[in-house]
């Protein structure tokens, strides 16, 4: 038997296009939906790509448009600075919670590969910020439970993002465009440079490994899966604690050739991936 997929329709109206596609840009990225593959990032980036605003549009407009699939959009410059703010906003806001700072203090803020120098503190729900000498004042609202961050820049433009926070990452998304992001402190950020890389630890091109010794309790994912960064892949009980381990990069899943409820050692094979 076949359910229709449909999670929920949107509609949005104007008084032309232009305003219509313009409610629809900011009820889509204040929606979100957990737990379920959806379609909410895809739709985000045809309602912002410039032929759709401009209506030119035909039978072969994705295929043309996103030959390979929707692999997330390229993050321009100006959203660069967007996904600064954010990310410095948010890990300010929780480090707020046990000191507040009236001075600037320098900060690395990564996004995915690239590092970025900033100035910035945080009082009363205002981040105020110095990025390529301009001064900025960030007014947000953080809902954590609902992982949404609205922001307004210069008490002029008012934006939603969706942000997942995982140890000392903080995974935004907005209008299609998403990346991992991170904040350091200046000299944090040249010691992390010395160190071993293991963001993929455990994790190669073609094979996932259990980190640790100890019982395989579930296994969330299936032989054909596509797995999304922070996704749950499967889930090892050892010292009578449950481990989850979340996938750290984008895969597709060859095989398992592993059971539940079997014993694993540190370094078994647990996923086969299709490189």
């Amino acid at each position: 038997m076949f359910y229709d997929s449909m999670i929920a329709k949107i509609i949005t109206y104007g008084k032309d296009r232009i305003e219509a596609i313009s409610r629809m840009q900011k009820a889509l990225s204040e929606c979100y939906i957990e737990g379920v593959t959806n379609n909410i990032e895809f739709l985000e980036s045809i309602f912002h790509h410039p032929n759709f605003i401009a209506a030119k549009l035909h039978t072969r407009f994705i295929p043309d448009h996103y030959p390979s699939g929707f692999q997330g959009d390229f993050i321009t410059e100006e959203y660069i600075k967007i996904f600064i703010f954010a990310a410095l906003y948010v890990h300010l806001e929780n480090e707020g919670k046990y000191y507040s700072k009236s001075t600037d203090e320098a900060f690395i803020v990564k996004i995915d590969d690239n590092e970025y120098s900033v100035n910035a503190k945080y009082q009363d729900n205002t981040l105020t910020t110095v990025y390529n000498h301009n001064k900025y004042s960030v007014v947000g609202k953080w809902k954590s439970s609902y992982r949404l961050l609205y922001i307004t820049i210069n008490d002029d433009t008012n934006i939603a993002l969706k942000i997942e926070r995982q140890g000392s990452k903080y995974f935004i998304r907005h209008a299609g465009m998403k990346a991992k992001c991170c904040v350091l402190k200046p000299h944090v950020a040249e010691l992390s440079k010395l160190m071993l890389n293991n963001k993929t630890e455990g994790i190669s091109v073609d094979a996932v490994k259990s980190p640790i010794s100890g019982l395989l309790v579930k296994l969330h994912v299936n032989a054909g899966d596509q797995v999304e960064v922070g996704q749950p892949l499967f889930v090892v009980e050892a010292m009578k604690m449950e481990n989850i381990i979340c996938a750290e990069s984008e895969m597709v899943i060859k095989n398992i050739p592993v059971k539940e409820g079997k014993n694993i050692h540190a370094g078994d094979l647990v996923l086969d991936l299709i490189s």
